[in-house]
């Protein structure tokens, strides 16, 4: 049983990271959750119950023939309130192809409700990129009129007194859905008490309309609070289907990224924080840093310093873009960092509190610019942000002529032998992301190796079905649909399904024909603290729980590997 439980823990472990850190949408837990391979078949009803749990938490907006396939018998039959016939007529023409006009950018905001796993869900979302076309016609044209669900397709509004109207109903949605041609359109609709303590939203049988109305510069939704109206979405029956708009407003939106000046040299640094690292391009002038590359959402994104004497001082809301999962607007943070317990996922973790600016320090050669709080990237929001991304204790270093690439040696974190029962075994070890001397190397070109009783091991497709071919070299950060390989930062785990005396991992850095390697660690399967090795290094070497080399360690946790031996240790 230890096997199983401690693949359920980190599988769920995976996607709390997953959803926390990088907002892995619904698509692809419903998608990884299906496949039947997750767990042995005697536990497949724990696959169900925690498909259900992640579910609930999915942020990412359904596809279009999601959005269909979502809403099909959600809702009970209840006999609805009479409606007139011309308020539920089938609209016709759903509008996806762009309409001729100007098109402008706005800051959504509001309350929505979804439908997920048979159920009706509410969310509340702020500074989501719209686009309303001005069209050439004289109307105006909202892309995407449901926050929660891509519809790729435009609700017409019309001007009419100084308002911004929706003449309802009209179609967004056209598809097939367990193999029935279905329509969808827009109604409004209002907020009904059923029987047995339910209620549901029904089509208004009075009024046809849904207004915005210009305050202050934003564009408000006339009425539309929650248990009140809503831009509802339903059949042409006039049945909801789950999803709906309310309290909605549009902010007109013109924050420019930064662009330095065309004629600046740049040049690759080396940026390590937290769990991992990555290379970044760094331009200075007498005055101002610029430095692009920080961001996995947005790597071509620059940021940019003042310089005032030996500190760079990066102030806090610098636009950087528009990221993918639900369309956010997101900028540059300066964040003070607090290591605290996380109860949820039995360690400690680095909190992240957005303060005015990320002050790094200049080296006395000027060769590194570091710091000991943080950087963070998050979505526009006065009373809603969301974190994107967070970088503790970065530091920018430049690289050096001839520099080495040989990677610092892995640490094993946890190892359970083969279990002939349950026919698997784990393995977990930190992947440092510098190379020995605790510069930082790029990602892409990090790999790693396992080995079997001294034998390099190789991966086939037979035993490893999420992977594409045989292989004895596995990427940083790779994870598979099937949770054979799972890669959170510096953290790694694969699952062994064969007897193995001695199991061992390396770090490998390939460029072209080159390949420069580190240690072999390896353990002897007794012990999960301290774990034997059939290598020996030549030094001593410290590494925190996050896998970071540290060179001179102060009072903490770390991991020591001293002779080939792999210990954790408290240096007070």
């Amino acid at each position: 049983m230890t096997n199983i439980c401690l693949r359920t823990v980190l599988v769920i472990l995976f996607y709390i990271h997953e959803f926390v850190v990088n907002r892995v949408g619904i698509s692809k837990v419903l998608h990884i959750f299906a496949n039947d391979n997750i767990f042995p078949t005697k536990h497949k009803f724990m696959k169900h119950f925690y498909a259900l749990l992640l579910a609930i938490s999915g942020i990412m907006l359904p596809t279009q023939s999601q959005a269909l396939q979502n809403v099909k018998g959600l809702l009970k039959n209840h006999d609805l309130p009479s409606i007139p016939a011309q308020r539920i007529q089938a609209a016709t023409g759903v509008i996806t192809e762009t309409p001729e006009g100007t098109p402008g950018r706005y800051a959504r905001g509001g309350g929505a409700y979804y439908a997920i796993m048979g159920s009706v869900q509410t969310a509340a979302y702020e500074g989501v990129s719209t686009e309303i076309i001005a069209g050439t016609d004289g109307a105006y044209y909202l892309y995407n009129p449901l926050s929660q669900a891509d519809t790729d397709s435009y609700l017409r509004l019309e001007m009419e007194e100084g308002k911004l109207v929706a003449h309802l109903p009209q179609a967004v949605l056209a598809g097939k859905a367990n193999n029935e041609t279905v329509t969808l359109s827009l109604y409004r609709m209002n907020y009904t008490v059923m029987g047995d303590d339910e209620a549901t939203y029904t089509v208004d049988p009075e009024k046809d309309t849904i207004s915005w109305t210009l305050t202050d510069g934003i564009w408000q939704m006339e009425g539309g609070e929650q248990n009140d109206m809503i831009l509802g979405l339903g059949d042409s029956e006039g049945k909801w289907y789950g999803y709906g708009e309310f309290n909605t407003s549009f902010a007109p939106f013109s924050d420019t990224t930064v662009t330095p000046p065309a004629e600046m040299d740049t040049q690759e640094w080396s940026f390590t924080y937290g769990e991992t690292g990555a290379r970044v391009s760094l331009a200075m002038t007498d005055n101002e840093v610029f430095i692009k590359g920080i961001s996995n959402v947005f790597p071509d994104a620059w940021i940019k310093g003042h310089i005032d004497g030996d500190n760079v001082s990066f102030a806090s809301g610098q636009y950087l873009g528009i990221e993918q999962g639900q369309y956010h607007y997101c900028y540059f943070h300066g964040a003070d960092v607090e290591t605290v317990y996380d109860e949820n996922l039995w360690r400690d973790v680095d909190k992240f509190t957005r303060n005015e600016a990320a002050v790094l320090t200049f080296s006395d050669d000027r060769q590194t610019l570091s710091c000991d709080q943080g950087m963070m990237i998050t979505t526009l929001g006065q009373r809603i942000v969301l974190t994107v991304e967070t970088f503790a204790r970065p530091a920018f270093k430049a690289i050096p002529a001839g520099m080495s690439y040989i990677p610092a040696d892995p640490a094993i974190t946890t190892y359970e032998p083969y279990d002939e029962d349950y026919e698997m075994g784990a393995f977990e070890f930190t992947f440092p992301v510098t190379n020995t001397d605790g510069l930082g190397l790029d990602t892409s070109h990090l790999f790693y190796r396992v080995y079997f009783d001294g034998k390099p091991y190789t991966f086939t497709t037979e035993m490893y079905g999420g992977l594409e071919e045989d292989t004895t070299l596995i990427p940083y950060g790779f994870t598979d649909d099937n949770f054979d390989f799972m890669g959170m930062g510096a953290t790694h785990t694969f699952f062994i399904y064969e007897e193995a005396g001695v199991v061992g991992v390396q770090t490998v850095y390939i460029d072209g024909d080159n390949e420069y390697a580190s240690s072999i660690i390896s353990t002897d399967n007794s012990s999960i603290t301290e774990i034997g090795s059939m290598e020996k290094s030549d030094h001593v070497q410290f590494f925190d729980l996050s896998g970071r080399q540290v060179q001179n360690p102060s009072a903490g946790i770390y991991i020591k590997i001293d002779g080939g031996k792999v210990t954790k240790t408290l240096i007070r």
